[in-house]
């Protein structure tokens, strides 16, 4: 018999990932050396540095919105099955390649390559998020309509997504596409999977169950 891990290992291990991504994003910014401490030497720091902090800004964002929703997930149960961790693995994998698609945005000036690279470790984190929050649920033993429910969710969200990767992919042609398509996956990704219709005590339970 697979022995059932508890659910604070659980909470534990995924609020550290979380956290070290998030550090490491941070540690990109750069602490100026200027030899000349003048208003003008400020000016063109800050005008480099900005791109650097806007995509730190926008993927701290992302990570914090996730980070919801993963907090979000159903907790009725003290323990979770190995089959539930192991779907948490697969999506604390994407949180980590994060720091690394945010750092290759800046390095290579949002060359079409680094955003669908960007998207594609987004898409997937949400997507693997999706099916750990649905496993879950059915550890839960919630009713299939709400199952439904929650698929019907999915497939929206994966439709906006797919039209900011295709918006992206014009980029190829025309270069501001490639920040709209950027902006179409982020801002989703964001207001599909804040944690919204997330909580507990929105899940149904089955009957009989008491919390």
């Amino acid at each position: 018999m697979r022995q059932n891990i508890a659910r604070s290992r659980f909470d534990a291990i995924s609020d550290g990932v979380f956290a070290i991504a998030m550090t490491i994003m941070v540690l990109e910014i750069k602490t100026p050396k200027l030899g000349d401490s003048s208003a003008d030497a400020i000016e063109h720091y800050l005008k480099t540095t900005l791109p650097t902090l806007m995509t730190f800004a926008v993927s701290f964002i992302l990570l914090a919105a996730m980070w919801v929703s993963h907090s979000s997930l159903p907790s009725g149960r003290e323990h979770v099955s190995r089959k539930v961790a192991m779907a948490n693995f697969h999506f604390l994998f994407f949180i980590c390649i994060v720091p690394f698609s945010t750092a290759l945005l800046n390095d290579v000036n949002f060359h079409i390559i680094s955003v669908l690279v960007f998207e594609g470790a987004l898409i997937a984190a949400m997507l693997l998020l999706s099916r750990l929050r649905y496993q879950m649920l059915v550890h839960e033993q919630v009713p299939e309509e709400y199952l439904r429910t929650q698929r019907r969710q999915v497939a929206l969200w994966a439709g906006i997504v797919f039209v900011g990767v295709l918006v992206s992919l014009v980029g190829v042609f025309w270069n501001p596409a490639v920040y709209s398509g950027y902006a179409i996956v982020s801002l989703s990704a964001i207001v599909f999977r804040s944690g919204r219709g997330n909580k507990l005590g929105d899940v149904p339970g089955p009957p009989g169950r008491h919390a």
